[in-house]
């Protein structure tokens, strides 16, 4: 069975029909079996982003972020059409519910939410003000938010309890901000 990948959406068009074909060959499955495993193979590649970095890193090959998470946005789009017949990527759900505290926290700073709130009166010199505002937001309590917001707020702090830090939850929310469509690099 073939498994390449291809990094555009006209590329990857062009060839699914035929990893399609090869897929239900091989294993006697179906087409949502394809698009699910399609999914998997994508969301699990080792992405990599900095400000710096114009791309991703997946089997020793950069390729532009805007069109992994295209084919990414495509493949999620064959999965509502098979599970649903809906067309829109935006019908498919995904269910972030069980995120945890620090994962929340991490979801918000990569979407620059906390540093936007920073802007504002009374955040902009307040820490425990926005602890206790984004405690209403997340349900996490205050005295719990403040330690961990505190660090990436003010860098003469302890970095000991920054989110930011552990890599294995950024890299996590970092995946599941691009399942659910979002460019990282607009985001950074």
């Amino acid at each position: 069975m073939n498994e390449s990948i291809c990094f555009t959406v006209e590329e990857y068009k062009s060839t699914f029909q035929y990893l399609l074909n090869e897929f239900i060959l091989a294993t006697a499955k179906t087409e949502l079996d394809f698009f699910e495993y399609q999914l998997e193979i994508y969301n699990n590649a080792h992405v990599v982003s900095h400000q710096d970095f114009e791309g991703a890193l997946y089997g020793g090959i950069i390729v532009n972020m805007d069109k992994f998470q295209e084919v990414i946005a495509f493949i999620r789009v064959k999965i509502a059409q098979c599970k649903y017949g809906k067309t829109e990527v935006d019908e498919v759900e995904i269910d972030l519910s069980e995120t945890n505290g620090r994962e929340k926290i991490i979801y918000l700073q990569k979407m620059g939410i906390i540093d936007f709130l920073r802007t504002k009166t009374p955040f902009n010199t307040n820490t425990h003000s926005l602890a206790s505002f984004l405690s209403g937001i997340t349900g996490i309590k205050t005295s719990s938010i403040y330690p961990m917001i505190n660090p990436i707020v003010n860098n003469s702090v302890s970095q000991t309890n920054n989110p930011m830090n552990s890599l294995k939850a950024v890299e996590k929310v970092e995946k599941e901000l691009i399942r659910i469509g979002i460019n990282l690099k607009e985001t950074i």
